[in-house]
């Protein structure tokens, strides 16, 4: 068997002007606009037409959303803790209700999941798994409090001031979140 190897003035090699060597299609550059790669990872109109398209309906998704059915709103919807029991918090916690009753979150420190239930305005959590790494210091009681709020039944109450929501434990602690962007 013998492998010949081209060389750049072997004619037998050469291509018309503006011909590739796949199956003699046009090059890129003779393609119609719209057909053409743009980018160096050879993503074109269409990849670049889709993402901007699901980006920008993303971004639109708050604003259908009214003050009186902010509680209702929640599935789907990511909200920053901002305060437990009217204290600043730490490492940005965060909970999302999800579609189908789910929730899942970070208390700054570790992951949590599980259930969630809404009877009227009042939202039950539960039973909640996490995640168990060590938290030190203000990171680690802060767990412990939010942990604590997140296993009792919770009212719900919009704040009109914050345009945000806290949910109120029965013991008088409290979790202050306002909506993700």
């Amino acid at each position: 068997m013998r492998i010949r190897v081209a060389e750049a003035a072997d004619e037998r090699n050469s291509l018309p002007p503006g011909r590739s060597a796949f199956k003699n299609r046009p090059e890129p550059a003779s393609l119609p606009p719209h057909n053409r790669p743009r980018d160096a990872d050879g993503k074109g109109y269409v990849m670049k037409s889709i993402t901007v398209l699901v980006a920008g309906a993303f971004a639109l998704l708050p604003l259908g959303a009214g003050a009186e059915d902010a509680p209702r709103e929640a599935p789907g919807v990511g909200w920053a803790i901002t305060a437990v029991s009217g204290a600043a918090t730490v490492d940005e916690p965060a909970i999302l209700f999800e579609e189908g009753g789910r929730v899942s979150g970070t208390s700054g420190c570790n992951r949590f999941g599980g259930e969630a239930t809404q009877e009227g305005s009042v939202l039950t959590l539960g039973p909640l798994a996490s995640t168990r790494m060590a938290c030190p210091g203000a990171l680690g009681e802060q767990e412990q409090a939010i942990f604590s709020l997140l296993g009792q039944p919770l009212e719900v109450v919009l704040d009109l001031a914050t345009a945000g929501v806290t949910l109120i434990a029965p013991d008088g602690g409290s979790l202050s979140l306002q909506r993700q962007p």
